[in-house]
């Protein structure tokens, strides 16, 4: 009987191999290629294949103050045609800011409602309340002092509203590591 079963098991695997076909790939040839490169971290690149794909690529080291604080900024582009036959083009840009690519086919997101775009105006252009701390609270040292906290509710729609804090919180000294027993003494 284990014979039978294990000679099914070849059988069945041996039969299953035979249903498979690989996919063939094509080989696309590379019509056009150019690579330069400097020592001081210019570079250049680009290809162009047979089948429409175009990629071109430049970027150099920028100083941004020091010389501990350099990046590496890239331009470049890159086209095909997608399998619809529509030709898709991207341009892009990577620097310190990050990666910014743009393209026709690169959805954008919808513009800002009015009541939130007056919000962040308002909370950017207010200026910060300074308070004086309590009596009560001027000698336990390291309680936070509050310079300014605002809240700003903006209602989006009837089942949604966006709280939007802003807090400049300041440290009068940093928190000890172990609480002073003169100050446990004066609040008991």
């Amino acid at each position: 009987m284990k014979l039978f079963v294990a000679l099914s098991a070849v059988l069945a695997v041996a039969a299953a191999v035979g249903d498979y076909h690989a996919v063939e790939h094509k080989h696309i040839p590379i019509v056009h290629s150019e690579l330069l490169q400097s020592n001081d971290g210019q570079f250049k690149y680009g290809y162009e294949s047979a089948n429409g794909i175009v990629v071109q690529e430049e970027g150099h080291v920028k100083n941004l103050g020091s010389k501990d604080q350099e990046t590496n900024v890239a331009h470049g582009s890159y086209s095909y045609v997608d399998p619809h036959g529509v030709p898709v083009s991207v341009s892009y840009t990577a620097d310190e800011n990050g990666f910014h690519a743009h393209g026709s086919h690169i959805p954008t997101p919808p513009p800002l409602p009015i009541e939130l775009v007056e919000a962040y105006a308002k909370v950017g252009s207010h200026p910060e309340a300074h308070h004086e701390e309590p009596e009560v609270l001027k000698h336990h040292g390291f309680l936070p002092k509050v310079l300014a906290i605002e809240c700003v509710v903006v209602r989006l729609s009837t089942s949604l509203s966006l709280t939007y804090i802003h807090s400049d919180i300041q440290l009068k000294e940093p928190y000890p590591s172990q609480i002073n027993p003169e100050i446990l003494e004066t609040e008991s």
